[in-house]
C-alpha cells in the first residue's frame, strides 16, 4: 500500500439544507395545508402561506410540484411566471412552506398529460388520462424546502428559462 497517500481525499458528501426558491419570505404564521384548503373553498383567489409535504416535482424544469393533500383532492403548486424552479429530484416526502395565491382550478387533459410527461411517467399512465381534474392550485412566489439533500455541484432547480412545452398558455398558472 506504499506510495498512494489518500489522506487528503475527502469524500464528496451531499449536504442537507433548508433553502428558499424564488422569493424569500417570513415562514412564521404559516398555516396547515388543511386550513388553507378550507379557506380557499368557495373563494376566487386568496393569498396563502402554508405548510405541506412534497409529493413530486417537475423533473424537467422544476416549474411545478404536487404536494400531498390530507383531504384527497390533488394540489398543484406552480412557480410564478416560471421565474424560479424547485429541485428536479430528491424533494419528494420533504416538508415545505409555500407562499403565493391559492385558487380552485380545472386542469385540462393536455396539461395533465404534460405534467405526467414532466414527471417521467410511463406512456400507459399518460394515455390513461382522459378527463380534466378539479384541483386546488397555488401560484407560488416562493417555496422553502426543509432538509433537501443538495447534489454535489449545486442545486438542480430551474433557472427561469422556459423549455419547450412550458409556455402554459391558456392555463391559469
Amino acid at each position: 500500500m506504499g506510495g498512494c497517500d489518500h489522506s487528503g481525499d475527502a469524500p464528496k458528501v451531499a449536504s442537507k439544507i433548508t433553502e428558499f426558491y424564488g422569493e424569500k419570505f417570513d415562514t412564521t404564521g404559516a398555516i396547515l395545508q388543511s386550513e388553507m384548503i378550507a379557506k380557499v373553498s368557495g373563494k376566487d383567489t386568496i393569498p396563502v402561506t402554508f405548510t405541506a409535504k412534497i409529493f413530486e416535482t417537475c423533473a424537467h424544469a422544476g416549474c411545478w410540484m404536487t404536494v400531498e393533500n390530507p383531504v384527497g383532492m390533488p394540489m398543484y403548486v406552480y412557480m410564478k411566471d416560471h421565474a424560479f424552479g424547485v429541485p428536479l429530484s430528491g424533494a419528494a416526502k420533504l416538508n415545505c412552506i409555500v407562499k403565493g395565491y391559492a385558487y380552485q382550478d380545472t386542469i385540462s387533459v393536455d396539461m395533465l398529460k404534460h405534467f405526467a410527461e414532466d414527471a417521467n411517467k410511463p406512456q400507459a399512465v399518460i394515455d390513461a388520462i382522459t378527463a380534466p381534474l378539479l384541483a386546488v392550485a397555488v401560484t407560488a412566489n416562493g417555496v422553502m424546502i426543509e432538509g433537501y439533500e443538495e447534489p454535489i455541484g449545486g442545486h438542480d432547480g430551474h433557472d427561469g428559462h422556459d423549455h419547450e412545452g412550458h409556455a402554459n398558455e391558456g392555463e391559469k398558472h
